[in-house]
């Protein structure tokens, strides 16, 4: 009897050593696996695409809609600005200097899991597609309950700064 209880336990733990790994991956290890770098940046092209066509269309809410509620763009030669208010109010006042449609052009595309970064070009035109300036961004991509979000946008221009004299 005695032996049969022995090997009773020996089988016991025996079976219970021969889990799977996959059976016992955590939450984490699930989720990077189902990670898909195409899936995001077909994702990020699109809503470039819709931030794009805002400018064409004069439509604020679509383009803020591309921004996390958390978002902060960092303009060159500006403060820092954060939150769809501070964001809107930028925009707004690049439309009134008259910009009128945006290309992006992602280059590089790097990242897993929460947060993405996108490398890349801009093109900026006003009225009748007339280019008014280029240059380079980097933008923290933030997955959230409504999709990719822009979560921090850094761009500046290609074009050397003005040259004015100092104010005196």
């Amino acid at each position: 009897m005695k032996s049969f209880l022995s090997l009773l336990v020996i089988i016991t733990f025996l079976a219970t050593g021969c889990n799977t790994a996959s059976e016992n991956k955590p939450a984490e290890a699930i989720v990077a696996s189902a990670f898909n770098l195409d899936s995001v940046k077909a994702a990020i092209v699109s809503s470039n695409q819709l931030f794009a066509d805002a400018f064409v269309k004069g439509d604020s809410t679509l383009l803020i809609d591309r921004y996390a509620p958390d978002a902060c763009l960092l303009p060159a030669d500006m403060h820092t600005l954060c939150g769809h208010q501070a964001i809107a109010t930028f925009y707004r006042g690049a439309y009134d200097m008259g910009v009128r449609n945006v290309k992006l052009n992602t280059t590089q595309l790097y990242g897993e899991g929460e947060y993405v970064t996108e490398e890349g070009t801009y093109e900026i035109f006003a009225a009748e597609n007339k280019s008014m300036d280029k240059g380079k961004f980097l933008v923290l991509w933030k997955k959230t309950d409504a999709g990719w979000k822009m979560f921090r946008d850094i761009f500046n221009s290609d074009n050397p700064p003005p040259t004015t004299p100092p104010a005196k």
